[in-house]
């Protein structure tokens, strides 16, 4: 190591001034501005790591919304085939219902049209017992 610096040293005497400059240079930088540049590159790399962080956290917030709206959307998917399934029967039942009301609506049409006929019939039997009445009164 001594031969080294002795080496060194020579060589530094024999390069002149320039070269004692470059290496004083050297030293300078290697003792000053390597660390303070090596921080700076540090803290570079710290904010990138954070930044990727930042990143894949929302990536995962944005997968787990994603998810959920699958997920809501899966639900409302069955209970929109639930509501059509209702609406169908209920559409089947009013049919049901509307076919009987019909029916219903043509016995009460007839029964109408009997009473008005029996209506009519019970008229002439009263007017009839009412003539003949009358007759046998002026005839006694």
């Amino acid at each position: 190591m001594d031969e080294l610096l002795g080496a060194l040293a020579r060589s530094i005497a024999d390069g002149g001034p320039a070269y004692a400059g470059v290496a004083l240079l050297a030293v300078l930088f290697t003792w000053q501005v390597w660390p303070a540049l090596r921080a700076r590159m540090e803290k570079a790399d710290e904010r990138e790591d954070r930044r990727e962080q930042r990143e894949a956290e929302a990536d995962l917030r944005r997968l787990e919304r994603d998810e959920e709206m699958a997920k809501l959307q899966g639900q409302w998917l069955e209970q929109y085939k639930h509501a059509t399934s209702v609406q169908e029967q209920s559409n089947v039942v009013m049919g049901l219902i509307e076919s009987r009301m019909d029916s219903l609506t043509t016995v009460l049409q007839d029964s109408k049209d009997r009473s008005r006929d029996m209506g009519r019939k019970v008229d002439e039997i009263h007017e009839a017992t009412v003539r003949r009445g009358a007759g046998e009164k002026r005839g006694a």
